[in-house]
């Protein structure tokens, strides 16, 4: 993932690939394509909010693949929106988000 190139995205509302992974009394639910902002980029990673849910979690650069613009929705309001083709799988049920490795990036678990 090159570094300078994602800090152009910074408050950019992202979708993520794979999408994340909800779970209810540990039953996965069905997948919501959520909007997230990056809010916070240094050298440690990338911070990333659900923008429904306020979850909130950082990704290292070894979990982004690489981003995509969306250009249809970005010529919208005048707001930067994109995905983040990642290499884990983010899971979220209550309070609790968590992540895993995919197999292949932008693919589900």
């Amino acid at each position: 993932m090159n570094k300078n190139a994602l800090k152009k995205n910074l408050y950019a509302r992202i979708r993520l690939r794979p999408i994340a992974k909800r779970y209810e009394a540990q039953t996965e639910m069905e997948s919501l394509d959520d909007d997230w902002i990056i809010d916070w980029i240094d050298d440690a990673g990338v911070r990333i909010r659900n923008t429904r849910t306020s979850h909130v979690t950082t990704l290292g650069y070894d979990h982004i693949h690489h981003f995509m613009s969306d250009p249809d929705r970005s010529i919208h309001g005048g707001l930067n929106f994109g995905f983040l083709i990642m290499n884990v799988q983010v899971h979220f049920e209550g309070n609790r988000l968590w992540i895993e490795p995919t197999t292949r990036p932008g693919e589900a678990i």
